[in-house]
């Protein structure tokens, strides 16, 4: 899972200035797409390696009361958790093996990109499952109080680094 937090964490590196709408949200948390933010979220509930299981439940319920959810709903973000970091450590898995084959001719590195994109797509495509799912499973209240959660609290602190080129 450590290495999937890395590589998801790369989009974080710069600073980028913004301006307040009307709406509250900056133009750089606009900017931020939901699967990007949610991906964001379940990444920072999810079950680090060598994390003390007493210290995951008090983080996860630090997280859980500071979003605004009762236990039940924080149960089934939980359950939203858990079903992505099983899916990511298999993309990761995936990601790994690919990477392993680096080098070669200009076609071979082309279809690598192209491998490891169709893996960033499949996340997001989960992610956007995984939300959708959960926000219907908690009801519209606890939906309205985790997009303001996600909208308040985690995009307007995520930020887009410079593109990655050859």
């Amino acid at each position: 899972m450590r290495i999937s937090l890395v590589m998801s964490l790369i989009v974080l590196a710069m600073a980028v200035p913004s301006a307040w709408s009307q709406d509250g949200l900056t133009s750089q948390a606009r900017a931020v797409p939901d699967e990007v933010a949610y991906t964001h979220l379940f990444l920072t509930l999810a079950n680090n390696d060598g994390e003390q299981p007493a210290a995951l439940e008090r983080r996860r319920a630090a997280y859980i009361k500071h979003i605004g959810l009762t236990p039940d709903e924080g149960k089934q973000l939980l359950t939203a958790v858990e079903e992505f970091q099983r899916q990511e450590t298999e993309r990761t898995a995936r990601a790994s093996l690919l990477l392993g084959t680096r080098g070669g001719s200009a076609q071979v590195r082309g279809d690598l990109r192209m491998q490891l994109e169709g893996l960033r797509q499949d996340r997001n495509r989960s992610v956007v499952s995984l939300m959708n799912s959960l926000l219907v499973l908690i009801g519209p209240d606890a939906a309205d109080r985790v997009r303001a959660y996600v909208n308040d609290k985690v995009k307007p602190n995520i930020r887009f680094g410079p593109r990655i080129s050859e």
